[in-house]
């Protein structure tokens, strides 16, 4: 009786180890998304990026946004964050082609 019970604590501690890991890669995640997302508003606002700049990494988001497989492969668990995130950079592009009259 004694093996099965250090086994069974043995993995449960597993599985809180594994989830402590994802919640803290996750918030590892957001925090590099929301400060690629600043970095890229500084720029747009400082007019560092060009209108034909802009409007390819506009185009390119616009292709990844349903990019699930690859979200899913990249980052496992925390795929819809990374969807999300994605969705976020997207908006701020789409605000600024807006903001400038370029065609979307």
């Amino acid at each position: 009786m004694d093996s099965t019970n250090e086994i069974v604590v043995g993995v449960l501690v597993l599985i809180i180890f594994c989830a402590v890991l994802i919640l803290l890669l996750r918030l590892w995640i957001k925090f590099l998304a929301r400060m690629r997302n600043r970095s890229i508003q500084k720029k747009i606002a400082a007019g560092k990026i060009k209108d034909k700049t802009l409007m390819k990494l506009y185009q390119r988001f616009q292709k990844s946004q349903n990019g699930k497989v690859i979200a899913m492969m990249c980052f496992g668990v925390n795929y819809k964050l990374f969807l999300r995130t994605q969705s976020d950079t997207y908006e701020i592009y789409k605000a600024e082609m807006i903001r400038r009259n370029l065609p979307l």
